[in-house]
């Protein structure tokens, strides 16, 4: 009596699942996509930094880092847990360009570009207002 019970509700359930697949022409209606809402807990900025040398000319193979905080202790190293506020990292082009897009959490109010080539870096902090940031640094030697 009990496996009559259990295949007659299988049965019931799979003649649903398939009329539910149906429309009124008896075709198979297109299956529906669940849309959440807008993730706001980051926002999206594109990002656009040049690198110069003390001739204000633009330089490649500049290794760039953005982080949601300073990455560098009062002794000018790099903190040892770094890694945790790295967002993005990469070099910067023939045109001594880094383009990139980055979303943080929205509660991140500034980006700090941790820049080095060859021995020389260039720490800068931006403030996160507009969604483009368009910045240049300088990796330069003094003279």
């Amino acid at each position: 009596m009990k496996t009559n019970y259990i295949n007659s509700a299988i049965a019931f359930v799979f003649i649903i699942t398939l009329t539910s697949c149906y429309n009124d022409n008896n075709v198979i209606s297109e299956p529906y996509t669940f849309t959440s809402t807008v993730d706001k807990t980051t926002k999206e900025y594109q990002v656009s930094i040049m690198a110069l040398n003390n001739e204000n000319l633009p330089i490649s193979g500049v290794e760039v880092k953005l982080y949601t905080q300073n990455p560098l202790n009062a002794n000018g190293t790099l903190k040892a847990d770094n890694e945790n506020y790295l967002i993005h990292k990469g070099i910067t082009n023939e045109g001594g360009v880094f383009n990139c897009s980055i979303a943080p959490q929205t509660n991140v109010d500034s980006l700090t570009i941790y820049a080095t080539q060859t021995g020389v870096s260039s720490l800068l902090t931006v403030q996160l207002k507009d969604t483009e940031i368009n910045v240049q640094i300088c990796c330069c030697t003094s003279k």
